[in-house]
């Protein structure tokens, strides 16, 4: 169980990194563009520059995890038997109908992406699957979000006592707005 948990928690490191940087970034942009008066627009800059952070941290994994991919299925295929032929097919798999072109009339290339055609199949249905699972989830998530964010407003207002909010705000406003004046006994304070 605590194997699992510190794996877990392995993983939220990241996204605390992630935070941490765009915090820092905010943080620091913030300050420079305050101070360089550009005020409410400096702060809506800032806040955007620290909101890309982990959207460009997330490309640039991807972008690593798929050239790792990529070398390493080549590195692989070279040590096959007929090296030539599978990188030959394994660029046509890769890259498409093009490349065929280019790689003229070799019988065995044919035949080796004839026999990694079933393996293209499945990874392009499991590649469209996996987009469409995320999707679902997302679009799930933003139901869910749209319905709290409809929800709890229309509660909290059917709550408030809007009396006595009316009654807090109209002290706050007299006690910093009205002046002291000498007043009668049997008049009643004046409201602004």
């Amino acid at each position: 169980m605590k194997e699992e948990v510190w794996r877990e928690t392995k993983k939220l490191w990241v996204v605390a990194a992630y935070a941490l940087v765009a915090t820092v970034i905010l943080r620091f942009a913030n300050g420079i563009l305050v101070k360089l008066k550009f005020r409410l627009n400096g702060a809506l800059a800032s806040t955007a520059m620290a909101f890309w952070v982990p959207n460009i941290g997330q490309l640039l994994v991807m972008v690593c995890l798929d050239l790792w991919y990529n070398t390493i299925l080549v590195l692989l295929t070279g040590n096959l038997k007929n090296a030539e032929v599978a990188i030959d097919a394994l660029s046509i798999w890769a890259f498409g109908f093009q490349t065929s072109l280019e790689g003229g009339d070799n019988h065995e290339v044919a035949k080796a992406v004839a026999d990694l055609s079933p393996l293209l199949a499945c990874s392009m249905l499991l590649d469209s699957v996996q987009p469409v699972l995320s999707g679902w989830g997302v679009w799930m998530g933003v139901l869910i979000g749209t319905f709290l964010q409809t929800v709890v407003p229309i509660i909290i207002t059917y709550r408030t006592d809007w009396e006595k909010q009316v009654a807090k705000a109209r002290a706050r406003v007299n006690q910093l707005y009205v002046t002291e004046q000498p007043r009668d006994v049997d008049t009643e304070p004046q409201d602004v």
